[in-house]
């Protein structure tokens, strides 16, 4: 499907804006610059690129707002960054995903050892009865 023309546009300006380093000082950026915006959405993906489970609820997120330089519009910019992003809920209480983290699925390409034991906990705390078949937890 052939994008319009201004979204081909914001496409490109997307990609061509010269990268900024979430470890840089995003103080020291101009708060409505396309450098800021790219600070802040990379200082997100790298956020959740270090959680578990590569995803984060945004008032999670927004409990670090002066440390990370983030700014009240940031579902905006994580909205049109539609290629990185997977937003969930609504714009007051929505979850932000890793979209390169997740196949078609829906499900996490890597688990970490520890998702893989919270999601076994998980299936045993639901069981009414033990079924000797079953494996043990370890």
């Amino acid at each position: 499907m052939p994008l319009d023309a201004e979204d081909a546009d914001r496409l490109d300006a997307a990609t061509t804006f010269p990268l900024v380093s979430p470890y840089t000082n995003g103080a020291l950026l101009r708060p409505w610059t396309p450098e800021a915006e790219k600070y802040r959405v990379g200082v997100v993906h790298e956020l959740l690129s270090l959680t578990l489970e590569k995803r984060a609820l945004i008032h999670h997120i927004f409990e670090f707002k002066e440390e990370l330089s983030l700014t009240r519009h940031m579902y905006a910019s994580l909205r049109n960054q539609n290629r990185a992003f997977y937003l969930a809920g609504t714009e007051m209480n929505w979850a932000v995903f890793l979209r390169d983290a997740y196949g078609d699925d829906g499900a996490l390409r890597e688990k970490d050892p520890l998702v893989l034991f919270n999601e076994k906990l998980q299936r045993y705390a639901c069981m009414t009865k033990m079924d000797s078949s079953r494996e043990s937890i370890r």
